[in-house]
C-alpha cells in the first residue's frame, strides 16, 4: 500500500519542536513501513532538514518550505503557516498525493485528492488561553473542519478528543478513536541509576514536557513545600523548554528553588533514564487528548499521579492518583500518599506495566491504523 502522510512536523533529522506529536508520526510511519508498506511523508523544514528530498531509514521524506520556515513565529499569524502548507503541498506533490493509496494527514489538509481516501488525525483541540493565541486558533480550528468535512475517516487519539469531533458536527460512523502508541524497545523498567546518583534525593518526582500555561506546572512546584515538610529530601526534575523563567520565580519565591531542577531539552535517546530514575511521575496539566509523556512514564513501570481533567483518566486507568487541576493542595496530598505507601506504589507500577502492554504498543496501534486504511479503499 501507498501511504502518504502530509504532516507539519517529522523528527528528523533534529527533533524537539513539538515532541509528542513527532513520536506519534515517526513511529507510526515507520511501523507501517516494517509492515511492508511505502510510507511517504510529505513536511516542512521545521526539523533542520537540509534537502528538499531525502530517505530516513525507510520513509521518503519531502518537504516545502511554509510561512513559518520563512518567517518565524510571525508567519503563524491567522494560522498562514498552515494555509502556506497546503498551498505548497498541491502546487509541489500532487503527483505524489495522485499516486497514493492513502493520504493520511496529521494537519489540517484539503487537496485535489477526490480519488484517493484522505484519513485525519486528531489530537484535541487547543483552548485559547492567550491574546496571541486569538491570532491563529480560530482560524485553525476552520482549517480542521473543513479537514474533517472531506475525510474518509478521522482519527481520534482518546474517547475525550472523539467527543470534541462530534461536537463539530462529524458524525460518529466517521470518528475511530486509536490511542498513541509507546516504543516499548526504548520504554521499559531498567536499573539505570545515573540520574539517580547525580542527585542525592531521597525522592525523585519527574515532569516531562513543554513549559507551558496548559501543563499546569506551576501548580506541582507550589506542591513542594507541602512535600518536603512530610517526605524530607525531594527533587522535582522538570524536563523540556518553554517559560522557564515565571517557573523559576515560583520556586525562588517558595524557597524551594534548590529541589526545582530544570533540565531543559533532554534527547529521545536520555529520557527513559530520567523516567526510570523517578519515584513517581507527575502531570498537572489542565488539558491532554492523550498526554504521551504519561504512557511513557507507565511503559517504564512508574505510578503516575496527573489531573482528572480531558483524557487523562482514560490513558491512565487505574494505573495512578488523580487530582482536580489547579489544585496544589491535592497534587501534594497525592504525591506524599505514594511516597509513603510503598505497597499503593507498587501496585500502580504493576497496572502500568499491564497497561501499556494491552493498549499502547506501536504494533497494537498500527494494526488499528491498517484495519481503518482497508476498511476507507
Amino acid at each position: 500500500m501507498k501511504i502518504t502522510f502530509v504532516t507539519h512536523v517529522y523528527p528528523y533529522p533534529q527533533r524537539g519542536f513539538n515532541p509528542g506529536i513527532e513520536r506519534v508520526i515517526e513511529e507510526l510511519s515507520l511501523n507501517l513501513a516494517a509492515k511492508g508498506h511505502n510510507v511517504r511523508v510529505i513536511t516542512t523544514f521545521r526539523n533542520k532538514g537540509l534537502l528538499k528530498n531525502e530517505r530516513y531509514r525507510s520513509i521518503d521524506i519531502y518537504r516545502i518550505k511554509d510561512a513559518r520556515d520563512i518567517m518565524g513565529r510571525v508567519g503563524s499569524i491567522f494560522a498562514f503557516d498552515y494555509l502556506s502548507i497546503n498551498y505548497l503541498v498541491n502546487r509541489y506533490y500532487k503527483e505524489i498525493l495522485k499516486d497514493s493509496d492513502i493520504i493520511h494527514a496529521f494537519t489540517p489538509f484539503v487537496g485535489d485528492i477526490s480519488n484517493v481516501p484522505l484519513i485525519s488525525h486528531f489530537h484535541h483541540e487547543e483552548k485559547i488561553r492567550s491574546i496571541k493565541e486569538i491570532l491563529f486558533l480560530p482560524m485553525l480550528a476552520r482549517m480542521w473542519k473543513k479537514t474533517f468535512k472531506i475525510s474518509n475517516a478521522v482519527i481520534s487519539v482518546s474517547e475525550y478528543s472523539s467527543q470534541d469531533l462530534v461536537k463539530k458536527g462529524i458524525p460518529k460512523e466517521k470518528i475511530f478513536i486509536v490511542p498513541n502508541g509507546v516504543d516499548v524497545k526504548r520504554f521499559y523498567p531498567n536499573d539505570n541509576a545515573l540520574i539517580k546518583n547525580k542527585y542525592n534525593y531521597a525522592n525523585i518526582l519527574l515532569y516531562v514536557g513543554p513549559l507551558i500555561q496548559r501543563k499546569g506546572i506551576e501548580y506541582l512546584i507550589k506542591a513542594m513545600p507541602g512535600i518536603i515538610s512530610e517526605c524530607g529530601k525531594t527533587i522535582l526534575l522538570i524536563v523540556g523548554e518553554g517559560n522557564q523563567e515565571y517557573l523559576e520565580k515560583i520556586a525562588i519565591s517558595l524557597n524551594v528553588s534548590d529541589s526545582v531542577v530544570f533540565e531543559g531539552f533532554v534527547p529521545e535517546d536520555k529520557l527513559s533514564m530520567y523516567y526510570n530514575s523517578c519515584d513517581i511521575f507527575v502531570l498537572p496539566s489542565l488539558q491532554e487528548g492523550f498526554g504521551m509523556v504519561m504512557a511513557e512514564a507507565m511503559a517504564c513501570g512508574k505510578p503516575v499521579i496527573a489531573t482528572n481533567t480531558s483524557a487523562i483518566p482514560e490513558v491512565l486507568g487505574d494505573a495512578g492518583l488523580t487530582v482536580p487541576p489547579r489544585d496544589s493542595r491535592a497534587l501534594s496530598e497525592a504525591v506524599i500518599t505514594l511516597l509513603k505507601d510503598k505497597g499503593k506504589k507498587h501496585y500502580f507500577q504493576e497496572v502500568a506495566l499491564h497497561r501499556v502492554a494491552k493498549l499502547y504498543t506501536w504494533d497494537k496501534v498500527s494494526a488499528k491504523v491498517l484495519q481503518i486504511y482497508n476498511n476507507v479503499l
